[in-house]
């Protein structure tokens, strides 16, 4: 795909596909050739927005998740994925499928970033406290003395149960066990969200309240 750069590039690249990626009918051939893509390496020196990979995996988790959430109030803002994937973009897997007509399409991702331990034990110990998950905010670099929050697993309704999410859900268990951490969390409004938290071993510490609506907070 083109390394669409700017907002508005973003924003109009997945207008234009978002429709079509929901549309879309899928036969077993072309769920078998989905593939992800990780962005790799050190941070550019002029920073991450001038790296064409990191530009072009922006779009496409933008894309996977508001085609995975069609109602407006369940989707990721642009502003907030730049933030959290200037800071940690090798948590994020977008899963792509070269679809006959659309060409090369992202149909899922999986995020997860490595968060302060004073937020990790705030989450624990006070949910409630919590009023925007933009409070959640990303570390660089993950160690033994931080935890992991997972940010999202999701995959257009298409592939949901599917072979699809379950190779996206065991991808993310790997990666989040090949990091260093020392705990994870998550912040949930589905049951599939709470399915996920409680299969990564995550149980239940309470709620907070994000623009009006309950939303629940699992750690370990």
């Amino acid at each position: 795909m083109a390394a669409v750069g700017s907002d508005d590039e973003v924003l109009a690249w997945v207008a234009a596909r978002q429709a079509g990626l929901l549309a879309m009918t899928l036969g077993e051939g072309a769920v078998a050739a989905c593939a992800p893509r990780v962005v790799s390496g050190p941070r550019p020196i002029a920073g991450w927005t001038a790296d064409p990979e990191w530009r072009a995996q922006r779009a496409a988790v933008l894309l996977a998740d508001w085609a995975s959430y069609p109602a407006p109030v369940d989707q990721v803002s642009l502003a907030r994925l730049t933030r959290v994937l200037d800071a940690f973009p090798q948590g994020f897997r977008t899963w792509w499928l070269d679809h006959p007509e659309l060409g090369p399409v992202p149909v899922g991702y999986s995020g997860w970033y490595p968060i302060a331990p004073e937020l990790f034990e705030r989450l624990r110990l006070s949910p409630e406290s919590i009023t925007d998950r933009g409070e959640v905010l990303p570390l660089g670099e993950a160690s033994d003395e931080r935890a992991l929050y997972l940010f999202n697993y999701s995959v257009i309704p298409q592939l949901r149960g599917g072979p699809v999410a379950g190779e996206l859900l065991r991808a993310l268990a790997n990666d989040v066990a090949m990091a260093p951490h020392a705990g994870l969390c998550a912040i949930t409004v589905s049951e599939d969200g709470a399915r996920v938290a409680r299969r990564f071993g995550m149980t239940r510490k309470g709620a907070c309240v994000v623009d009006g609506v309950e939303e629940q907070v699992y750690c370990t």
